[in-house]
């Protein structure tokens, strides 16, 4: 028996109706993301080309914003908090999660109750979390300064959130009391698939646990650390509640990032246009991480 052979345009037809179907489909997610995203961020870099304040109306003054910022000094120390914000948090975060990680991968009683209580801090609210470490790190009433004048360890209280020398590092403490979690289950997950062989190999060979952690761990965790930090890279840059809650900004504007002072340009001062440009200088990290992430996971799949 011969199947007569299907002519071609018929495939074509049912290949368009199967576009045209998927198309259908995710219709919806593509209206929502027009609406959500794309309209706000096009609206965003309009109005950092005009004067709007908030309440009124706006009128196009092209790049003058963008040049009141560059010559701004608060706006670079802004900028270059953000980075350091940024880069202690992720650091912090990523070797205090691959060390409770690799505690957690061993072996010791009510282990799995451990895991679950290792979750809540991530788990609370940021706001709620700042607002605890802003009690922590109180000038008088705080637990820190209590306990280092309970063992007279310090003279006079510190003051954390008021002192330059010490707002921002109080600030990164928090953040990344909270953030660690994050990396520890990121990190812990790939721990658990690393066969067991491997090490086992490792020691007939006469390695110690130095050369199973960085010829068999490390490796094996590379893509999972990496797509990890970039993603904690992006959320912590633009991160608003700690620096908001616990200092404000202050003190004198020393710990100012870049979406505090958004809030204090838009809000406080009701200066929209200006505000949206503060917003708009931080788009090329986002898009530099957001491509370079997007091609780091694709390679993986």
């Amino acid at each position: 028996m011969v199947i007569p052979s299907v002519p071609r345009n018929l495939f074509e037809i049912q290949r368009y109706r199967d576009i045209r179907t998927a198309y259908l489909f995710i219709l919806p997610t593509i209206t929502i993301l027009l609406l959500v995203i794309l309209y706000p961020f096009l609206t965003a870099i309009w109005i950092s080309f005009t004067n709007k304040s908030l309440g009124g109306q706006g009128n196009f003054i092209g790049l003058s914003n963008f040049y009141t910022l560059f010559q701004s000094a608060e706006f670079w120390r802004a900028f270059g908090n953000s980075f350091y914000y940024t880069f202690s948090s992720v650091i912090l975060k990523f070797f205090i999660g691959l060390i409770t990680a690799i505690l957690l991968n061993a072996n010791f009683p009510f282990k799995g109750a451990v895991r679950v209580l290792i979750i809540l801090p991530w788990a609370i609210s940021p706001y709620i979390a700042a607002l605890t470490w802003r009690w922590i790190f109180d000038d008088y009433n705080g637990f820190f300064n209590i306990l280092l004048a309970k063992y007279s360890l310090a003279s006079e209280p510190i003051y954390w959130l008021s002192d330059p020398r010490f707002a921002m590092i109080s600030v990164i403490i928090a953040a990344t009391w909270q953030g660690y979690p994050f990396y520890t289950m990121m990190l812990l997950a790939g721990l658990v698939t690393i066969p067991k062989e491997l090490y086992e190999a490792v020691e007939i060979d006469g390695g110690n646990k130095i050369h199973k952690f960085f010829y068999i761990t490390l490796p094996s965790l590379t893509n999972i650390i990496i797509t990890t930090m970039l993603l904690s890279f992006i959320w912590t840059f633009n991160q608003f509640q700690y620096v908001y809650s616990m200092t404000g900004g202050g003190p004198g504007g020393m710990t100012h990032i870049l979406s505090t002072l958004t809030f204090k340009y838009g809000i406080e001062m009701r200066n929209i246009s200006l505000a949206s440009a503060v917003s708009i200088t931080a788009i090329p990290v986002f898009a530099v991480l957001t491509v370079y992430l997007t091609r780091t996971m694709l390679k993986n799949d």
